[in-house]
């Protein structure tokens, strides 16, 4: 109990791991009276920050699951497809296991719909350091891990170019997250771009132009 009351303290305060303790607490009866629906509530708090990746999947769970929630296969999906984003290497290891089991079990109509809420929900959460939006940049464009997007890879790799990111900057759908070129390839089209191939030591010079990128989002529609 008087873990829950200090944990419930620091929570109030916003502090997304302690948000995220009383939601587990909460789910689990553990120190306090079992309220999943208040647990659940308590996630979507945790769920805000970038770094909870643990409250996403956990999320992703309970809808699974129908734990404070009712069960639903789309709003699972999604959360995990938010889970993939922000946990990266740090990801719990049955996640990856769960998307597949899932996945299995949906309609190409619900996988759709999942992919949006993804979508919606990643808009959400507060992820600034220009890293993590390059690599989810990445992942839309090369479809790991997420399901392969171009219009969201273009909107990923510019919220990091605009914070001066070198890599985002070069911007370029390749097999690796290391490669550069002096295109964006969407499908089998190649669009020379001015900008492409800036690198650390230009970027002051040379920052990305976001018309050309709006111009490259439109054509990968």
């Amino acid at each position: 109990q008087e873990a829950y009351k200090l944990f419930s303290k620091v929570a109030a305060k916003e502090v997304s791991g302690s948000q995220h303790m009383v939601g587990e607490m909460l789910l689990a009866g553990e120190g306090v009276k079992r309220d999943p629906e208040e647990g659940v509530r308590w996630l979507l708090k945790a769920a805000k920050s970038n770094y909870m990746f643990d409250s996403h999947a956990r999320l992703a769970e309970c809808h699974s699951k129908g734990i404070g929630v009712p069960k639903n296969k789309i709003k699972s999906y999604a959360w995990y497809q938010v889970s993939v984003c922000t946990g990266l290497e740090d990801l719990p290891t049955n996640v990856t296991a769960e998307m597949k089991t899932l996945k299995a079990e949906m309609t190409e109509q619900e996988l759709a719909m999942a992919k949006n809420l993804a979508i919606d929900l990643l808009d959400k959460v507060k992820i600034d350091d220009a890293l993590s939006q390059y690599e989810i940049g990445w992942m839309y464009a090369n479809g790991d891990g997420l399901e392969q997007d171009f219009k969201e890879a273009v909107k990923w790799y510019q919220k990091a170019a605009d914070q001066g990111y070198a890599k985002a900057q070069t911007f370029t759908y390749a097999p690796s997250p290391f490669s550069t070129a002096d295109y964006v390839h969407f499908g089998q089209k190649k669009h020379h771009l001015p900008w492409f191939g800036c690198s650390a030591s230009t970027k002051a010079a040379r920052l990305p132009n976001k018309d050309h990128l709006r111009y490259a989002s439109r054509e990968a529609d």
